[in-house]
């Protein structure tokens, strides 16, 4: 998706010493830090992040989208750009295609600093300050672009919130066409670099108040909160069941309680068939011009959201890649659209009437906590040894590329789900956008009169052959959390996770990305799958999602162990509890694991008993059995690998050394784990990670 520029500008600053990061804005909570976010994913994340950039050397080069912005932009344009700042030697280039022809002889490139906290630059009403950066004249298609230059006065301490690309002599607030906006990573590596701390302290306050922005604020909007479609006991989705266990007076129905707002939404489409009304192509016409799209849970977004776009949209989010349509299309302009869509008092959307739009620090906040949820690094599938046979066999299908002349079963499913997750192997690293025909399936709603218009993925063009707007595409989310997450696919066509396998082995097969399966294949096969094969696949799909439901519950108990808010510990342990649920479901609906089903019905007896102990050693002590027993269960169902350093001469550690089980006093970060006495070890210390436990020891 890296796409060309025929206009440039360049401009020198001291921008490294003047542009610095937001930082962790004190938080809204208490102090205690956040409940469901876990500060260490970010973390992990940005390292990550910076391991990747080291790599290809662009470490210090932040590359920043611009494109039409609906809460700024002064009016719809398909132009889009990129501004590359470097971090280095203050340079910053800004480059943009399909601006219309200006009547003020080209454009003006500005800097803005929205918060009113800092001084410097040309101050507006609003209070915010920017500085006119440079300009870009009208020239030819090949044509290089006028280059220009500013000094920034290292004093100033201008902090860079947007970049704005504005028609000649216009005010950027009021004409601005093109933003765009600094990432949270790209802000943490403008502090690291002006050597100040990016741990766990810093990246705590901000998960924490994300977290609260996220289920608590409203934005002087119509009451609606992110929460509302993303309720952490619902995995952080919606769906017809549980929309049905609403009250009345939930903000999720106030188009139905609310007549200034009865097309915000579609009550029918929304209560039959768990869908929301999204105007994702733009605003202009809202009651026309939509989209009905199911919600997409938000759980292991640092894992899965990762784009190869140079400019727009930087992240894969949404069910079309651009669920962000604002510049740079990251979580920062996720939530600005989300806020925006789902928030507003009138269809007007009048920023600052009809809703407070989020400020640059609460973006910050948002963006942290979106990254701290779910899983913190994928599964290794290749190397999963599971238990039961069905999910042995569904794995072999899930990662066998080739059908061999048409001699093997191939799922394929790892080329664009690679370890069950959202990131493709077609091009490693990268959630790809891919036109798998569902949006052309006959859909339960069809004929019952409400409206559902053609959803055309990607993008905002106007695609004549379908009547929608975009190409066609759509990405994937991720498997792991699949079976929690029910119904499937972007407008919730399939019902079941059953129903969702047998489309790639049928309908699909037609489609481009089928089509383009076939063309990869030694048989020229697209994806053929028996009953059994498919049966497999599901069980397999089933083990990965319970054992992923069993380390969340125990994360939130690990959690609440911490803690004596009492209202904090019901929603950890309401969270618990939720998950302990959703794994004895899944077993039962598939027979997987039964023998493990009283035992986690006993860990959630403990969890609500421990949520009524008021005495915080016993309730840790009931905790402790609880996660203990989800441990144990989760571990059943795989073999785990012993991974060691140097090994004794002549020994193995394995279970087969003894039939007598030692648990070493230090292995209390393994609970459950059994390890056997090895003649000749004195000492043995236990660290787990994940599928894995590594042991050390001395003789």
């Amino acid at each position: 998706m890296n796409r060309p520029f025929t206009r440039i500008v360049h401009v020198i600053a001291v921008l490294l010493a003047t542009a610095s990061s937001s930082g962790a804005p004190a938080s809204s909570g208490d102090g205690r830090g956040p409940l469901f976010g876990d500060p260490g994913t970010v973390l992990q994340a940005f390292e990550r992040w910076k391991a990747a950039r080291a790599h290809d050397g662009s470490l210090d080069r932040l590359e920043i989208g611009l494109a039409y912005t609906k809460g700024l932009s002064s009016r719809h344009t398909s132009a889009y750009g990129k501004a590359t700042l470097d971090l280095r030697s203050g340079s910053l280039q800004v480059g943009a295609r399909g601006l219309p022809a200006s009547a003020n002889e080209g454009y003006d490139i500005w800097l803005v600093d929205r918060r009113d906290d800092r001084a410097g630059g040309e101050e507006t009403d609003s209070g915010s300050r920017r500085i006119l950066a440079g300009h870009m004249d009208e020239i030819a298609a090949a044509g290089d672009g006028l280059r220009c230059s500013v000094a920034v006065p290292m004093s100033l301490g201008f902090q860079i919130d947007l970049i704005v690309v504005a028609p000649a002599g216009a005010a950027p607030e009021e004409r601005g066409l093109l933003f765009g906006v600094p990432s949270l990573f790209q802000r943490l590596r403008m502090r690291e670099l002006q050597g100040r701390s990016v741990g766990s302290g810093t990246l705590g306050a901000l998960v924490e108040q994300g977290e609260d922005l996220f289920f608590n604020e409203t934005f002087d909007g119509n009451g609606r909160t992110c929460g509302t479609c993303h309720p952490i006991t619902n995995n952080l989705t919606i769906d017809v069941e549980f929309i049905d266990t609403l009250p009345q007076s939930d903000p999720l129905f106030v188009a139905e309680n609310n007549p200034a707002l009865a097309q915000l939404e579609n009550p029918i489409m929304m209560r039959e068939f768990g869908l929301i009304l999204e105007n994702i192509d733009g605003f202009e016409d809202p009651t026309n011009k939509f989209v009905m799209r199911s919600v997409p849970h938000v759980r292991s977004m640092a894992m899965t959201i990762a784009s190869d776009a140079a400019g727009f949209p930087q992240s894969l989010v949404g069910w079309s890649g651009d669920g962000a349509p604002d510049a740079p299309g990251d979580l920062r302009a996720f939530a600005i659209g989300a806020v925006t869509q789902h928030f507003p008092k009138t269809l007007n959307r009048v920023s600052g009437t009809d809703f407070r739009p989020p400020t640059d620090p609460e973006l910050d906040a948002i963006e942290a906590f979106l990254l701290s949820l779910g899983r913190d690094q994928e599964l290794d599938l290749e190397n999963l040894r599971f238990i039961d046979p069905r999910a042995v066999i569904g794995r072999e299908i899930f990662t066998t590329t080739d059908t061999v002349n048409g001699t093997v079963i191939a799922g394929k499913c790892t080329l664009c789900h690679s370890n069950a997750g959202a990131i493709s192997e077609l091009t490693p690293g990268i959630n790809e956008s891919f036109d798998t025909g569902v949006e052309t399936l006959g859909h339960p709603a069809d004929g019952n009169g409400e409206p559902r218009p053609p959803d055309g993925g990607f993008g905002v063009d106007f695609d004549p052959a379908t009547g929608g707007f975009g190409d066609g595409t759509f990405n994937p989310p991720p498997l792991v959390e699949a079976a929690d997450t029910l119904p499937f696919f972007h407008n919730n066509v399939r019902e079941n996770l059953d129903d969702a396998i047998s489309f790639y082995n049928d309908e699909f097969n037609t489609s481009p990305a089928g089509l383009l399966l076939a063309s990869m294949d030694s048989g020229g096969i697209g994806i053929v799958i028996e009953d059994e094969a498919v049966n497999s696949l599901f069980s397999l799909l089933y083990v990965v999602n319970i054992r992923e439901s069993l380390r969340l519950a125990r994360q939130f108990q690990l959690r609440a162990s911490e803690l004596t808010d009492s209202n904090a510990i019901a929603r950890l342990l309401g969270a618990a509890s939720a998950e302990i649920d959703d794994a004895v479901e899944r077993m039962d609906e598939d027979e997987l694991h039964l023998d493990l089903i009283p035992q986690l019905e006993q860990a959630k007896t403990l969890t609500a008993t421990a949520q009524g102990t008021a005495d915080m050693t016993q309730r840790n002590a009931l905790l402790a059995q609880a996660m203990t027993i989800e441990t144990t269960a989760r571990d059943a169902m795989v073999n785990l690998r012993v991974l060691t350093g140097t090994q004794p001469a002549g020994l193995a550690l394995t279970a087969e050394n003894s039939s007598t089980p030692w648990l070493d006093p230090g292995a209390a970060t393994a609970p459950g784990i059994r390890f056997y006495r090895v003649e000749g070890i004195r000492r043995i210390s236990v660290e787990r990670t994940n599928d894995d436990v590594v042991l050390s020891w001395s003789e």
